[in-house]
């Protein structure tokens, strides 16, 4: 009996070290999603197909042991329906657009069974981790391709490969990344029992990694990013009651804002430039047509408004009620973006996705709400509000490196945490439990 519990034992950890390592290559594919034409070469035979997906089977696998009736009921339904409506609207698509529709379903559906290992596992703050650590990679090669213009970071210059990225996503990757920094500095050491005191260096360290990427998000000149990333931070800021916290938080944006002040005339030079521009203020940039193109092209078809256009179906229609404004694909095809989530979604899935998407809304704010009540943190309820405000400038379910966050939302919804699994006590603590059994005796 003892050899087959001790061969048990080992199978288990040997299974949890196997689905912790799928985790870090999951966590690595999403981050670096972004770089990775510049890795696999685009333009030619790829060395891994869509590694942003590929790079997360092992994880999906893994995650296979633990889908159980428990495990799933505890997500919410409605999210199951929305992922299984997106994977069904590929059937209704546009030929041409069908393999897009399809990796867009399937980045979505699997952040659900990476999200259950990750619940399992508790291993959200390593997912948070390796997130941070990517993006700071993201961060160093938007700088070497800068050419001397950091006045725009995202948009990297290959001569082999051409443009590679966008400087908006690069700045919601930056954004989210600093988001991440204050929770796990804010954070408790662990959420079972009294949290222990975390240490000075600890804070300055996390302190410092949001200011870089605080930095970062001015630095890509997106106005999206950077009011969704200013007003989560405050929302925090406000919510939270630690003075040592407020007090290197608000130290960590004052230096922040004194160095690229002192740097205005190139740092912030873009950035400026873009929100004194009265044309842009006034209709959104060019959000304004698009999105008036996007009410127009939902009455080409009685189909549209019943079920829409399908998964990836939104840009090729889009674009022939916005042609000056569409861009020319590598397939010959011409697209827009909507740049608004809630719009892509209305146009993809009509009236049936409207009703659903709404659902789906307000049973993650729910739940976010009552998991951050029991935890006492706001760690749920800040990712997903910098999730709904970046929405309404960006299709965020179609950004590459969305994968590893959607996956840690839906273990955090599930239960999860970012705080450490464990707790380690204090000499003196260890002291007292090892006499309690004797003064017992």
């Amino acid at each position: 009996m003892q050899r087959r519990h001790a061969a048990v034992s080992v199978d288990t950890t040997g299974f949890r070290t196997l689905a912790t390592a799928s985790l870090v290559l999951a966590g690595v594919a999403g981050g670096l999603a972004p770089i990775m034409d510049v890795i696999n070469g685009r333009g030619s035979t790829p060395l891994i197909p869509h590694p942003a997906i590929t790079l997360c089977l092992p994880a999906v696998a893994c995650s296979i042991r633990y889908w159980t009736v428990a495990r799933l009921s505890a997500i919410p339904p409605i999210m199951l329906v929305a992922c299984l409506l997106m994977l069904l609207g590929v059937t209704w698509v546009d030929k041409t657009e069908f393999g897009r529709g399809a990796v867009i379903a399937v980045s979505a559906a699997i952040s659900i069974p990476i999200g259950i290992l990750l619940h399992q596992l508790n291993r959200c703050r390593l997912m948070a981790k390796i997130f941070i650590a990517t993006s700071a990679v993201h961060f160093a090669v938007a700088l070497a391709h800068a050419d001397g213009n950091i006045a725009r970071l995202g948009t990297i210059h290959v001569d082999e490969l051409g443009r590679v990225g966008n400087s908006n996503a690069f700045g919601g990757q930056m954004a989210i990344a600093a988001i991440l920094s204050v929770l796990l500095f804010l954070s408790p050491e662990s959420h079972q029992g009294r949290a222990s005191e975390v240490r000075i260096s600890t804070r300055i360290y996390w302190v410092a990694i949001a200011f870089v990427f605080y930095a970062a998000v001015l630095m890509s000149a997106s106005r999206g990013a950077s009011i969704c990333v200013g007003v989560t931070t405050i929302a925090i800021l406000l919510y939270n009651r630690i003075t040592t916290a407020k007090l290197f938080l608000s130290c960590a944006i004052g230096f922040a804002s004194l160095f690229l002040l002192a740097a205005d005339s190139v740092i912030l030079e873009n950035l400026r430039t873009r929100f004194q521009n009265q044309d842009e203020l006034g209709s959104f940039g060019d959000r304004l047509p698009i999105w008036e193109a996007a009410y127009e092209s939902l009455w080409d078809h009685p189909r549209f408004i019943w079920i829409g256009m399908g998964t990836g179906g939104v840009e090729k229609v889009l674009a022939t009620h916005n042609y000056l404004h569409s861009v020319m694909g590598e397939d010959g095809v011409r697209r827009r973006a909507t740049h608004n989530s809630y719009i892509e979604w209305i146009l993809s899935y009509g009236m049936v996705g409207l009703v659903i998407g709404a659902g789906l809304v307000v049973a993650m704010i729910r739940r976010a709400r009552w998991w951050d009540k029991q935890r006492q943190s706001c760690e749920r309820s800040a990712i997903l509000l910098y999730a709904l405000l970046f929405s309404m400038s960006t299709c965020v379910y179609r950004l590459l490196y969305i994968g590893p966050v959607a996956a840690m939302m839906v273990a955090l919804l599930m239960g999860a945490s970012l705080a450490r699994p464990k707790m380690a006590l204090h000499r003196s603590e260890r002291t007292t439990m090892r006499s309690k059994p004797a003064l017992a005796a």
